[in-house]
């Protein structure tokens, strides 16, 4: 029998948001119902789907699942009617589409149970399940468990929407902002709030399986950037740094510029990711941007590289599909 931390008597709620994902919210909460954690709640807040999301999801109240259903609202207000509607003092979401580990949820709240107050969540990685079925563990990410702060959040996202907080923590720092609807970032956005007031701690290991199937909001480059320009500038107006620190923000821009340039590569518009790859290189053409971004030294230049190629080598027609 697996030994728990005191936190073994809060209740984790974890709280799934679901929109037209019929295909797959059957397989979340199944994994979610596997965990070897016994005191566990499963919210299902389905968005206003038009699809079978939420009947399936009602199909397993039997099983304990409680479905709420709401008008379309999007990602951030689905999660936070989850909150509101759930009782556990430890929230998790999972994403209709991926899956956890049977052991995922025991873990965290042991890495969790190892922190006092001052720490306001843990978060994890994930493997990637791939449009045919198979997993595979993505290179990079951290090596050894650390503390992330708000700094490194605002070079990139440190880890998918994985994360077990204490629901204390959404009661003092609000909860996440509905206001992205359909754009990508608001977890984002959420982990910088909460590290305005919160310690959070990350650790290397993959304890969920994040799906990758082409409907992902991650998968259109124009809503996902849209999310991140949004998210920094939240950000900068918080005045955590001062917006006189002109190197830090120049520092920040490239970064930007480096995700916008890799993210149009992905979908091919070869052209705008020469485009965000040379503006990254203007905003800061020194080094340092590697470290803080966890990409290997020298990957701005060899996306410029390798967008340039891209951009000089494509036929016509992709070219025209770029612009």
């Amino acid at each position: 029998m697996k030994e728990y931390s005191s936190l073994d008597i809060d209740r984790v709620s974890i709280v799934i948001p679901a929109f037209n994902y019929e295909r797959y919210v059957a397989r979340a909460i199944e994994s979610a119902l596997a965990q070897d954690y016994e005191a566990i709640e499963i919210v299902v807040v389905d968005d206003g789907s038009t699809d079978q999301t939420a009947a399936i999801a009602r199909s397993y109240e039997t099983s304990g699942v409680r479905c709420i259903s709401q008008v379309n609202q999007g990602l951030a207000a689905a999660r936070n009617t989850g909150i509101a509607k759930s009782s556990g003092e430890l929230l998790f979401f999972l994403d209709a589409d991926d899956m956890l580990e049977p052991d995922s949820i025991s873990h965290l709240v042991a890495d969790l149970g190892q922190l006092d107050g001052t720490w306001g969540m843990v978060a994890c990685q994930a493997k990637v399940m791939l449009p045919d079925g198979s997993i595979m563990t993505p290179g990079g990410g951290p090596k050894v468990a650390g503390e992330v702060v708000w700094k490194d959040l605002m070079f990139g996202s440190r880890f998918p929407c994985t994360v077990l907080a204490r629901r204390q923590v959404f009661e003092t720092c609000g909860g996440f902002d509905a206001g992205y609807q359909r754009l990508g970032c608001e977890d984002r956005d959420m982990w910088l709030r909460i590290a305005e007031r919160y310690r959070i701690w990350a650790v290397p290991d993959r304890r969920v399986v994040v799906s990758f199937h082409g409907d992902n909001m991650s998968s259109d480059p124009a809503r996902q950037l849209a999310g991140i320009r949004r998210c920094l500038s939240k950000a900068r107006a918080s005045r955590e740094v001062p917006f006189w620190n002109f190197p830090f923000w120049l520092r920040v821009g490239a970064a930007y510029h480096c995700t916008a340039a890799l993210l149009q590569s992905e979908r091919r518009s070869r052209s705008k990711a020469a485009y965000h790859a040379i503006l990254s290189l203007l905003y800061w053409p020194f080094p340092g941007i590697s470290k803080t971004t966890g990409r290997p030294p020298w990957s701005r230049l060899l996306r410029l590289g390798v967008s340039l190629r891209n951009l000089c080598f494509a036929g016509p027609s992709a070219k025209g599909a770029s612009l």
